[in-house]
């Protein structure tokens, strides 16, 4: 049986996290983890993770960004709509083929941020709803940007 030895005065206590909601607007973001999954029914999602550029929002250092594109859905139409998302993505990196998942970590891009309402026990969140180029200074509010125009499908096959 192994020791379990702790004394909760040598070390603070955490401190509960509530972060309010990113305003809606388009923000400069790197790319910090990207990984296969897999969704609740068993179909294969990809896994982003965005950090927002602390030089374009101080105010919003550290903040993240989360997105999961379902490009395995069983559903053809969500499929699609994940493929022209990651599609929209990798043109915007300037990625022709996409190997994996790890050739998007480092990919700097902008994201349109816009709010998902609550409903029934879930509360509001921040949801991605557009990709963009990468602007030397994203603005938030910003409601005139315009999504990429995807060239290809990077994981169309």
């Amino acid at each position: 049986m192994s020791s379990f030895d702790f004394n909760p005065y040598e070390a603070a206590p955490a401190v509960s996290q509530s972060y309010e909601l990113i305003p809606n607007g388009v923000y400069n973001v790197v790319i910090s983890k990207s990984e296969m999954g897999t969704t609740q029914k068993g179909d294969a999602k990809l896994s982003l993770t965005m950090d927002i550029c602390e030089s374009s929002h101080p105010e919003l250092a550290n903040r993240k960004v989360f997105e999961n594109l379902n490009i395995g859905n069983s559903n053809p139409k969500a499929r699609e709509i994940s493929r022209e998302q990651l599609s929209a993505i990798c043109t915007i990196m300037g990625e022709g083929t996409v190997e994996g998942p790890d050739d998007l970590v480092g990919g700097e891009i902008a994201v349109r941020i816009g709010t998902q309402e609550a409903r029934g026990e879930y509360a509001a969140r921040n949801v991605v709803k557009g990709y963009l180029k990468r602007k030397d200074e994203a603005s938030a509010p910003a409601a005139s940007a315009t999504d990429a125009a995807p060239a290809k499908k990077a994981w169309a096959r």
